[in-house]
């Protein structure tokens, strides 16, 4: 045998061996190379998918409107009166307070009431505090309702659109598959989930705390600095999941910002063991995605993954919420040199006065119809100061967290331009919260104090005998006690349009603290700030004070109901929402328009009856 061929013989057959291992080696290799690359993008593939699904979920959430018989329309975002599913009975859209707005309200008025060492005030804000309480639980069992495969309520936006979170994270996730598998993927119908929950350490909110921040109770480390519009500058907000106690009462803001955001859902909890009790704004998706095997991996496979999005706040900045107007057409009041004195002296806390409501319509022309049965805590003849508190607290409330603490306590304190003695005190807000009070020129003669359908309207039962010699007849209109359509009548609380307040003011004066004690008349009356006797407005589960439908009507009642050409219109159902035919989104006149919100006039006594 020829050896070199042998050898060559040899070294052919060791290649052909070394290529088939090389070959049984690296191509399974390459396939389990492939099979993995592919099997990471389709975990990528239901990471964007549970993504998009939860971020779709919180979006429906933060839309959600539903109608409470204590505060209106509520939801977890502040909207702006311009949906037509929000219509008042006027034809006008109201607005729609988050849940973290109304709980940062009371707190902000419980704080006034501490800085202000008065115990009546303390006792309304809290009623306030059990009010928003039930509304939070209720509001909860809506959004856990709307959360499920086939919700029992058909849930709307502010729009009339509806809103099925379920449907639209389901949606969501299907349009976010890339199917980079090339295989036959589906979700498995019976574990795609949506559920509410907190996150289980302090997250973001865009709910601002009072200002000055000396004011506002509340430890740095639970504060959080973020825009309250997206993409404005950072302002101090209360953080999520954090309880802020104040005066014994438990405060827990849920995750709610300026925009829509992902969460880790590693922090995801249904409940925080540390917190008495909590919002749910949280939602977490859950679901397996099935599929089909290959490229080496014959098996079907399953992956499951898990994203939590958190909800978007708009915050509402409400621009003219409503002015306080005080009148004396008639000159200056001695006893009344300031806003505070109508609180304190004694021309206004020994007489009484009778409570009146249009319930027709709005006065004038509709008549007053006297309210029977009183009202907690002021009664059924309330003295004029007590309805001064009352009105003032509702005009506090309706600027919501905007308030600065330290210039509403100088708005108490500061005197009546002396200048203009006969005049129209009118008290309005700047965007930073500071009271800016308004000189404007005294009503004219047999001006009536204009009163909204079934909201409060209060005279004096016997004239104020003032030192001056004169007498004076007291009037009070509170359009804003009675919010929402289900008891607040035509206009639902919102402020009355008032030709007067777009008169050019003969002075405008900021009310803050740099202002107030540059005030050279601030030290003749005294720079202690005075007691202010805040009343809470009244409410509808807890007296239905205007509802005359249900607590009846006095046969004199009837009768000039009667002659007015019938009763008033019915109140709307207790229904969770109302929806409307859609329209143009356009704001409520009074949203960009100062209107009146309360006001309160001494005009001397001529005899006749208002």
């Amino acid at each position: 045998m020829n050896t070199r061929a042998f050898q060559r013989r040899k070294s052919g057959n060791m290649l052909v061996f070394t290529t088939a291992v090389t070959m049984a080696i690296i191509v399974p290799l390459l396939l389990f190379t492939l099979w993995y690359v592919r099997t990471l993008g389709s975990h990528q593939e239901q990471t964007t998918a549970a993504q998009g699904a939860a971020l779709a979920a919180a979006d429906s959430l933060g839309r959600i409107v539903v109608e409470d018989s204590e505060f209106g329309y509520v939801g977890l975002s502040d909207y702006a009166p311009i949906g037509p599913n929000t219509q008042a009975y006027d034809g006008q859209n109201l607005p729609v307070r988050g849940i973290n707005t109304i709980f940062a309200t009371i707190r902000l008025d419980m704080i006034l009431a501490d800085q202000i060492n008065d115990p009546t005030m303390k006792a309304i804000a809290q009623r306030d505090y059990t009010d928003a309480m039930k509304t939070k639980n209720y509001l909860i069992a809506q959004l856990q309702d709307a959360i499920a495969v086939s919700p029992t309520t058909d849930f709307r936006d502010i729009n009339g659109l509806p809103v099925r979170p379920y449907a639209d994270a389901l949606a969501a996730y299907n349009k976010n598959i890339i199917r980079m598998t090339g295989t036959a993927n589906q979700v498995d119908p019976t574990t795609f989930k949506l559920t509410l929950g907190c996150l289980s350490t302090p997250g973001s909110t865009n709910t601002p705390i009072p200002q000055p921040t000396t004011f506002a109770n509340v430890a740095t480390s639970s504060t959080i600095n973020e825009p309250l519009i997206a993409g404005g500058p950072p302002v101090a907000m209360y953080k999520s999941y954090v309880d802020d106690v104040y005066d014994g009462l438990d405060f827990v803001f849920g995750g709610c910002d300026a925009q829509i955001r992902l969460v880790n859902p590693g922090l995801f909890t249904t409940t925080v063991a540390s917190l008495p009790w909590a919002v749910p704004t949280i939602v977490k998706v859950d679901a397996d995605q099935i599929f089909a095997g290959g490229h080496g991996n014959p098996s079907s496979s399953t992956v499951h993954l898990t994203a939590c999005a958190q909800p978007a706040s708009v915050y509402d900045p409400r621009p003219t919420p409503g002015a306080l107007k005080i009148d004396f057409p008639d000159g200056a009041i001695p006893e009344l040199t300031k806003p505070g004195d109508i609180l304190k002296s004694p021309l206004t806390t020994t007489p009484t006065t009778t409570l009146k409501s249009p319930v027709t319509g709005d006065f004038p022309p509709a008549p007053l119809v006297p309210i029977t049965g009183g009202m907690p805590i002021i009664g059924t003849t309330p003295p004029p100061n007590q309805l001064f508190g009352t009105g003032t607290y509702d005009w506090l409330k309706r600027a919501g967290v905007r308030p600065n603490v330290q210039s509403v306590l100088d708005f108490m304190a500061k005197p009546f331009d002396p200048t203009n003695p006969a005049q129209t005190a009118a008290y309005e807000w700047d965007a930073n919260g500071n009271v800016i009070y308004k000189v404007l020129p005294p009503t004219a003669a047999g001006y009536q104090v204009m009163a909204s359908n079934m909201q409060l309207y209060g005279l004096s039962n016997a004239p104020l005998t003032s030192s001056n010699g004169n007498s004076y007849d007291f009037t009070s209109s509170d359009t804003a006690i009675q919010p929402g359509r289900m008891i607040g009548g035509l206009h639902a609380g919102e402020p009355l349009i008032d030709p007067t307040l777009a008169v050019a003011p003969l002075n405008q004066i900021l009310i803050s603290s740099a202002d107030f004690l540059a005030d050279p008349r601030t030290t003749a009356y005294g720079a202690s700030i005075l007691l202010l006797a805040f009343l809470a407005a009244q409410k509808a589960r807890r007296r239905r004070l205007l509802n005359f439908q249900q607590v009846g009507i006095l046969s004199a009642t009837i009768t000039v109901l009667t002659a007015c050409g019938g009763a008033p219109p019915p109140p709307p159902p207790d229904a969770v929402l109302s929806i409307h035919s859609a329209n143009a989104p356009i704001a409520r006149t009074t949203y960009t328009k100062w209107g009146m919100s309360v006001e309160f006039q001494f005009k001397k006594h001529t005899g006749a009856s208002s």
